[in-house]
């Protein structure tokens, strides 16, 4: 998502016309690494650098699940009420793969074979949402567990953003216009609650309420990231994500914000206005506002 708001910035402040911009992440390849210079006495031990770069608060050594885990005890959000959010991603992300929904996913084609040409984690729903282990916290109080925590994922997404002097001179067809956006930053280990300050400032910022807003795509980095903006906006799920997002489809952390705008895009009717948002380790938070076209 960053990636989008900087080729918005340049564009409007008129240094470019037209802009391709994304990310991508092959969690899947994250190397282990070990120290350089002489080995310790009884040898070195290798860092899982997914773990260490990727899943772990740089400021407190805090896992990320453990800093969700203190926010969902803070805001009194249920493990039901997480369990109930994930099963209901799970379902909507079958429903948009059978019916066609997803449209701008792009087969992953090798030697002229398609290799990969639908997402794989839909095909991972848990039979019992309530027997996942919960797994950052005493039992008794945990409520975070693998089924209603967003999946470690390889993707890929790229979004071209044009001027509209561009798109006339070239006579291209816009899917959505961008309005603006927003940042916020809090504490690191309240990362997923910045998703709630960054939406905030945006609506504060374009002056619009939580009720202009016709869908919402919030990456489900957890699905109590998304209940937290549900509840303090007052938003009816079915205006949330209702292609199913991160826990059924999966997290790549440098393509997901790029993802959700995209899907956001793409299921915008003309003149409705859209918000995308997400957290990000550090304390980080974004959010892009959209209106079809």
């Amino acid at each position: 998502m960053k990636a989008i708001q900087l080729a918005y910035d340049t564009i409007f402040a008129g240094h470019n016309e037209i802009v391709l911009a994304g990310g991508q992440e092959s969690m899947s390849m994250a190397p282990f690494a070990i120290g350089r210079g002489p080995p310790k006495y009884g040898g070195d031990k290798m860092i899982d650098l997914l773990m260490n770069d990727g899943l772990t608060d740089s400021f407190t050594g805090m896992h990320m699940g453990s800093c969700a885990e203190k926010i969902v005890q803070k805001l009194g959000i249920t493990r039901e009420e997480q369990d109930e959010y994930a099963e209901m991603s799970y379902n909507r992300a079958r429903d948009a793969w059978a019916t066609g929904a997803l449209t701008e996913v792009s087969p992953v084609v090798l030697d002229g074979k398609t290799i990969l040409a639908a997402d794989q984690e839909i095909e991972n729903m848990p039979g019992d949402f309530s027997k996942v282990r919960a797994l950052f916290d005493k039992p008794e109080v945990a409520s975070i567990t693998a089924g209603n925590t967003s999946k470690l994922s390889d993707g890929a997404c790229a979004v071209l953003v044009v001027s509209g002097e561009a798109m006339t001179k070239l006579n291209l067809k816009p899917i959505a216009r961008i309005i603006g956006h927003a940042d916020a930053a809090t504490e690191s280990f309240n990362f997923t609650e910045a998703v709630n300050f960054a939406v905030e400032k945006a609506l504060k910022k374009y002056g619009l309420s939580a009720e202009q807003i016709d869908h919402w795509e919030v990456n489900e980095a957890f699905a109590s990231v998304v209940i937290a903006v549900e509840k303090h906006f007052k938003i009816p799920r079915d205006k949330m994500n209702t292609s199913g997002g991160a826990i059924s489809l999966g997290h790549p952390f440098g393509c997901s914000g790029a993802r959700i705008t995209t899907r956001l895009a793409l299921r915008l009717e003309p003149g409705q206005i859209g918000m995308a948002a997400i957290c990000n380790g550090g304390g980080g938070g974004g959010a892009i506002l959209l209106q079809g076209v």
